[in-house]
This record gives structure tokens, C-alpha cells and sequence, in this order.
């Protein structure tokens, strides 16, 4: 991976700033992977079989959650290496006059490490953007899958609109957001992540004591500790399927099979 060969490489090398042109190129290039809705519905297209049917994902929404996610991420990273392709063609044309000057002028060898040295700020600044964009882009990916799938099997659900400060930390409202606001022990709030890490406990910074949250995760590493932190704040966490099985979260009610949402999701 580039990244890491970049890490190893910044301790011996001083790497200096990207210019103004070659930041434009990052971001042109990232403006080309196409938003998550785009790639949700082509991941949907993807799925066989009858796998996303109501009457299926009523009973196994663990495996229609898991199955858009990963067919979303392999599409994603399909895209995002495109791009990459895109930026670094970019950046070589840009740079075509000065890397042909160095090739005339240079040893073999030294000519490789100048070229390095030249690309390597570049390389750096693209490569770090585009893994932020991996990281935002997952937790809203995770969310988004979730909407889509609940409204398949008819649970009505709504994102917060930014109007509403009051569901800032909350990802989506059952049945919506005005029962949410309005009717709050009528209502569940939802919050999505990827993993858990500290983050998490976002979703509780502003909650009322009347609310219903639900945390939805992806996490396969969900520790004895934090499963413990999770009940004391009186949240209900749904993990993948295979994850529930695991030993020492099985006899544990507050963390559940993500197929057991819907019915839980009871209006």
C-alpha cells in the first residue's frame, strides 16, 4: 500500500507541501467516486436472488445489512482506486516538463529518487484524503443501508433534518422525526456505526430520559467491558448475528442480533 510505504518514508525524507494545482487535482479526482446513494442502489443491483424480498430481510436483515455493505465497500474501493488513477495521470502531466528535464540531466538511479522525492508529497496528501473519505463515508454508508432496508419492509423512518439541533447525534427516527420530537416515548432513535469506538457515545450527549436508543454496529469486536458501558446508559446495541453467538455476549439482552431490529421497531 502507498500509505505505508509513505509513513516509513516520511522519518528519511523532508516532505515538503502541496501546491495549490496539485490539491486541486486530489480533490477533482475525489469528486469523481460516485456519492453513497449511487453506489448503494448499484450495490443493490448486485444482491441475488431474493435476499432484499420483505418477507426475507423481516427475517434475516443481518444478512441484507451485511451483503449491501460489503457490495457497497468492494464498489467503493473500485471507484476510489480509479480516481486514484485519474490523479496521478493528472499530476504527471503537470509535472510533465519538470520530470523530463530530471530524466536528462540524472543518473538512473538518482533519477528514481528525485521522481520519488517529487511525488511523494502528492502521494502523501492524496492518500490521507482519500482514507478520511473512507472513514466518513462509513458510518453514513452503514446508515443509509439501514433507511433503505427498513422502508423495504414498510417501517417507516426519517434521518433528522439539520433543523432539528435537538436529533444532532441521531442518525434516524422511527416512525419520524416530527413523532420524535413531538411524541418522544412513541418514537425510536437510532444511531449507526461502523465500529465502536468513543464515538458512540455521541449518540446520548443530548438525549432525554424518555428516548429509545438503539445502536446499530457493524463492530465484530464488541468487548466485555464495553458491552457493560453500553447497558449502563441503557442503550440497546445490534450486532451482527454471528457476533451475539460469541460466549460472553450471549446471555446479555441489551446487545441482540441485528435480525431481531424489526420486530423490536414495534409502532
Amino acid at each position: 500500500m502507498l500509505l505505508e510505504l509513505f509513513k516509513r518514508e516520511e522519518s528519511r525524507i523532508q516532505i515538503s507541501s502541496t501546491s495549490k494545482d496539485e490539491e486541486n487535482i486530489i480533490t477533482k479526482a475525489m469528486s469523481r467516486v460516485p456519492n453513497t446513494d449511487i453506489i448503494i442502489d448499484q450495490a443493490i443491483g448486485f444482491v441475488k436472488g431474493n435476499l432484499l424480498s420483505p418477507a426475507i430481510l423481516k427475517k434475516n436483515l443481518n444478512a441484507g445489512i451485511i451483503t449491501l455493505h460489503d457490495n457497497a465497500y468492494s464498489i467503493f474501493l473500485q471507484e476510489q482506486e480509479e480516481a486514484r488513477g485519474y490523479a496521478m495521470d493528472k499530476w504527471t502531466d503537470l509535472k510533465k516538463d519538470e520530470i523530463l528535464s530530471l530524466s536528462k540531466r540524472s543518473e538512473p538511479l538518482q533519477f528514481a529518487r528525485a521522481l520519488f522525492e517529487m511525488f511523494l508529497p502528492f502521494a502523501n496528501s492524496m492518500e490521507k484524503r482519500f482514507g478520511n473519505s473512507r472513514r466518513s463515508r462509513a458510518g453514513s454508508t452503514l446508515e443509509k443501508i439501514l433507511r433503505v432496508l427498513l422502508l423495504k419492509i414498510e417501517i417507516p423512518c426519517e434521518k433528522p433534518n439539520k433543523d432539528a439541533k435537538k436529533l444532532k447525534r441521531i442518525d434516524i427516527v422511527v416512525p419520524n422525526q416530527t413523532t420524535a420530537l413531538k411524541e418522544a416515548d412513541k418514537a425510536y432513535f437510532i444511531s449507526c456505526k461502523r465500529t465502536l469506538r468513543e464515538r458512540w457515545k455521541q449518540a446520548i450527549t443530548e438525549r432525554e430520559k424518555n428516548w429509545r436508543v438503539y445502536l446499530v454496529t457493524l463492530d465484530d469486536n464488541l468487548s466485555e467491558a464495553k458491552a457493560e458501558e453500553i447497558n449502563n446508559e441503557s442503550i440497546i446495541v445490534y450486532v451482527p448475528d454471528d457476533v451475539k453467538k460469541q460466549k460472553h455476549l450471549k446471555s446479555k439482552p441489551w446487545v441482540r442480533n441485528l435480525s431481531n431490529l424489526p420486530t423490536d421497531l414495534k409502532l
